[in-house]
């Protein structure tokens, strides 16, 4: 497992990935699959074909048709307003 932390940037894991562990970030947009827990500070966005199988908590997110998502969702601003 594998932990990439980017808190003040836009992550973005293409078609070809597939990867197992934590994300911290601001942004994440994934096309790829995905096996783990996201914390975005901001947005998630699950493109068409992605697979993401864990949990999510993020102040919004969006999903395309055909992405498939498998998980606890926690979606806007965190108890402290941020």
């Amino acid at each position: 497992m594998k932990t990439v932390k980017n808190s003040e940037s836009y992550t973005y894991l293409d078609k070809d990935t597939n990867f197992r562990g934590t994300i911290k970030t601001s942004k994440l947009v994934l096309e790829g699959s995905m096996q783990g827990d996201v914390h975005a500070s901001d947005a998630i966005h699950l493109k068409k074909g992605s697979v993401l199988r864990g949990d999510i908590k993020a102040k919004n997110i969006s999903f395309d048709e055909g992405s498939v998502y498998n998980g606890k969702l926690l979606v806007g601003p965190s108890r402290n307003g941020s």
